[in-house]
């Protein structure tokens, strides 16, 4: 995976990767199994090289739908790294494809491109909108990228920032 440029300046995309106790979601909604297929596949190339566990199996991965099979009787992730960056990915519902990111594993620059450089290959992979959001709060996204306009849009205003972290205390 190549490293992409940042869609905006680190200085003012670090807040979104402050250390405050959680996560980082990357999600793709109004998905179906189809765009499943399409996000599964890209992983797949993604870690061809073995960096990924599903649960404590390693590689390689089992087909799409065993793991939703599995996910009848418990719950399954996904986990990868991407350099130093490690991925989670959620198999909750079919109508939603989540993965997670930890702050302290995005300390820099160089770090962020790669979460940047995933989120642009879900996009394209998935043709769909993919959004990084606090956690639990995907409908305030803070960084998007819409793939039918290979555009970044990142909103940096501290409104939406406070508002998404303060989101994360009402959902728990």
């Amino acid at each position: 995976m190549n490293e992409a440029e940042l869609p905006a300046a680190w200085s003012d995309m670090r807040d979104v990767f402050e250390v405050d106790g959680s996560l980082r979601d990357i999600v793709v909604t109004g998905t179906h199994l189809d765009d499943w297929e399409r996000a599964y596949d890209f992983v797949r190339k993604l870690v061809a090289d073995g960096k990924a566990r599903l649960e404590t199996d390693p590689h390689p991965l089992p087909a799409l739908s065993q793991i939703f099979a599995l996910r009848a009787e418990r719950s399954v992730v996904l986990s990868m790294h991407l350099g130093s960056v490690r991925v989670n990915c959620f198999f909750f519902d079919e109508e939603e494809i989540e993965f997670d990111v930890d702050p302290r594993d995005v300390p820099a620059e160089n770090e962020a491109r790669v979460v940047t450089s995933f989120m642009e290959g879900l996009a394209h992979a998935t043709e769909r909108q993919v959004r990084l959001t606090g956690e639990g709060a995907h409908d305030r996204p803070w960084l998007w990228f819409e793939p039918s306009q290979n555009a970044w849009t990142f909103d940096s205003s501290p409104a939406v920032t406070a508002a998404a972290r303060d989101q994360r205390f009402i959902a728990d």
